[in-house]
C-alpha cells in the first residue's frame, strides 16, 4: 500500500523535534518518497503550470461559448484562452491561460497560472471557470445570470502533473 497517500501537498508534514513547521512539497508515488520544505511560503510549494488529462475532462457548460467543438477549437489556439481556475475546495479563483496541445499522440490540457499557485499536485481536480459577462460579450448572447460577479463553470478534470517555479542561478 502507498504510504504517500496519507500525505497531502501543501499540508503540514508533522515532523517532530524541529522548531519550524515543515510542509509536504511533493510526493513521488512510484518510490513513496515525500519531499518536505520549511515554512508555509517556501518556493517549493508554488507552481507555475499544470497538465490535466483532457480525455477524462468533463465539460459541463457551453453557455455562451457556442458548441462544444467551438470551445475546443478555441483551446487549440496556441495562444490559449484566458480562464479562471480552482485546484482545491474553497480556494479562490485564480487567473490562468489554458490551451490544448498534442503530446505523444494524446491531446492534453495545459494551464499556466498568472500568479504562482500554492500546493498543486497530481490527482487533484482542476475546475475551469469564465466570467459570465465575458461569455456574454464574446458570444453576443446575453446570459440571464450575467450580473455582478457571476461565473460559469466550464468543467473539470484530473491534474496529471504540475511544474514548480524555476530556480534562478
Amino acid at each position: 500500500h502507498d504510504v504517500s497517500e496519507a500525505f497531502t501537498v501543501g499540508q503540514g508534514a508533522r515532523i517532530g523535534g524541529v522548531q519550524q513547521k515543515w510542509f509536504v512539497a511533493r510526493k513521488e508515488r512510484t518510490t513513496g518518497d515525500i519531499w518536505v520544505c520549511p515554512g508555509s511560503d517556501h518556493q517549493a510549494l508554488y507552481f507555475e503550470s499544470l497538465v490535466a488529462d483532457h480525455r477524462t475532462f468533463q465539460w459541463i457548460s457551453d453557455a455562451g461559448t457556442g458548441s462544444h467543438d467551438t470551445w475546443l477549437a478555441r483551446l487549440r489556439d496556441p495562444r490559449g484562452v484566458q480562464v479562471f481556475c480552482r485546484t482545491r475546495y474553497r480556494q479562490g479563483l485564480a487567473e490562468a491561460t489554458a490551451w490544448l496541445q498534442e503530446v505523444e499522440g494524446e491531446e492534453v490540457l495545459h494551464l499556466r497560472f498568472a500568479e504562482p499557485m500554492r500546493a498543486v499536485a497530481p490527482g487533484q481536480t482542476l475546475a475551469l471557470y469564465v466570467p459570465a459577462r465575458a461569455l456574454e460579450s464574446a458570444a453576443g448572447v446575453p446570459l440571464e445570470h450575467a450580473t455582478g460577479e457571476a461565473w460559469v463553470c466550464l468543467g473539470g478534470g484530473n491534474i496529471v502533473s504540475a511544474a514548480g517555479l524555476r530556480q534562478d542561478g
